[in-house]
């Protein structure tokens, strides 16, 4: 038997527009490379599969699932007959599922899910699920013979920078795992593999702190017994899992932070284990359910950070006492789902009129996506979020033609915004 794993390679549109690498994505890739050596999977039975191109897979095998399931991203591993899938730390950011979408989870059952919110999803839809966290947690556990000095702040925003002591600032290495390229291109994709690589050693043998708002930054150095704190005012329920480990900090938490206190890692080796043995028995074909639920129940106990704490408390700033407020949501993208389900955890019976973009295609939350300017127009009274970072320039243009005021007939809300 052949086993997939994804690949952080392949082209579409939105990495076109962004030029944007993301070495978090490198990072899953490597994490799957630990969980098939562990099961003893040999590499010449390993096949590589991009993001972006599936279909490709024409001889039977089993793909790793430990991804973010979004249809824009041409993920049609679901209509490959050579395909069979094992979800394992999977992860959703759709509320709302199709029926073949069910039907095709339920028979791949059980789902082992990366973060509450996505366990929560499936089990609205009687689908068997638990979660196991991110396989990015597995990795080996640094060999503690030498003393680091080196404060790794990684893609934390100048906000917060702005509050460290000169003396931390010394000792502070200043780097990003979002990568902003000239060119995107299939060369460039696979140079990243080795940047993730690069980066990861670094970390191991240099940092004696990660400081960081990125959740595939965060996992790995913690499974590697780095200390880590998360920092952001605006954590999204894609982190709903990482908070049994690791403690948050907002602007304000951040500037009161006691740099001179003994940094303590956090031991997670017997979770690691749980993953990896869980991992395996799914491999196998023989789910190990005392494992399964073991995690699972780790995880439910957990104390929980507020999700998208900044973002709701700007939601209710626009939307004011209406209890059921209407919109016209811009962004059928990762960052369009963190805000929507926001909207809906504030106001459950609130109504989402429409999901405009000006790229994506096809069903998003239960709704056909339709072109932002046609809808915009017919519906002059109807508030619009624009939850998008690539379309926010074309939103300011298509809102101005039309004397449509930011801040009082649209608004812009994103997570980037907050981190």
């Amino acid at each position: 038997m052949k086993y997939a794993k994804f690949v952080n390679r392949g082209n579409n549109d939105y990495m076109k527009r962004t030029r944007m690498l993301n070495l978090g994505d490198n990072i899953k890739s490597m994490a799957v490379n630990k969980l098939l050596s562990y099961s003893e999977i040999q590499q010449g039975d390993i096949i590589e599969v991009s993001y972006y191109n599936q279909s490709t897979i024409t001889e039977p095998c089993c793909l790793i699932v430990n991804n973010h399931y979004n249809r824009q991203m041409n993920l049609d591993y679901m209509n490959n007959r050579f395909i069979r899938p094992i979800f394992i730390g999977w992860a959703l950011m759709d509320s709302e599922l199709l029926p073949e979408e069910v039907a095709y989870l339920k028979k791949y059952e059980p789902i082992l899910c990366r973060d509450e919110f996505t366990k929560n999803v499936l089990t609205k839809y009687q689908v068997e699920a638990y979660i196991m966290g991110c396989l990015s947690l597995t990795f080996d556990k640094r060999v503690e013979d030498c003393e680091r000095d080196k404060f790794y702040f990684v893609d934390v925003p100048e906000k917060f920078l702005k509050k460290l002591p000169n003396k931390i600032r010394e000792n502070a290495v200043f780097t990003r795992q979002h990568i902003k390229l000239e060119h995107i291109d299939e060369g460039v994709m696979k140079d990243g593999e080795h940047l993730a690589h690069e980066r990861l050693n670094e970390y191991c043998n240099n940092a004696k702190m990660i400081i960081s708002p990125l959740l595939h930054c965060i996992t790995p150095c913690l499974a590697m017994g780095i200390p880590v704190i998360a920092v952001s005012s605006n954590f999204s329920y894609r982190y709903g899992f990482i908070d049994a480990f690791v403690t948050s900090y907002n602007e304000k938490t951040f500037a009161e932070y006691n740099w001179e206190q003994k940094v303590k890692e956090t031991d997670i080796e017997e979770i690691k284990h749980l993953i990896l043995e869980t991992g395996r028995s799914m491999i196998e074909g023989t789910p190990d359910y005392k494992s399964i639920k073991k995690l699972d129940d780790y995880y439910s106990k957990r104390t929980k950070w507020d999700y998208c704490y900044a973002m709701k408390k700007d939601l209710k700033d626009i939307f004011g006492d209406r209890d059921e407020p209407l919109f016209i949501l811009w962004g059928a993208s990762v960052g369009g789902h963190t805000v929507y389900n926001c909207i809906k955890e504030l106001y459950p019976t609130s109504e989402m009129y429409s999901i405009v973009d000006s790229y994506a295609k096809g069903i998003w939350e239960g709704k056909e996506i339709r072109e932002p300017e046609t809808v915009i127009k017919e519906n002059p009274n109807v508030v619009v979020i624009v939850a998008t970072v690539s379309g926010q320039n074309d939103a300011r243009i298509l809102m101005g033609s039309m004397n449509r005021r930011e801040g009082v007939d649209y608004f812009m809300i994103h997570e980037s915004m907050y981190s």
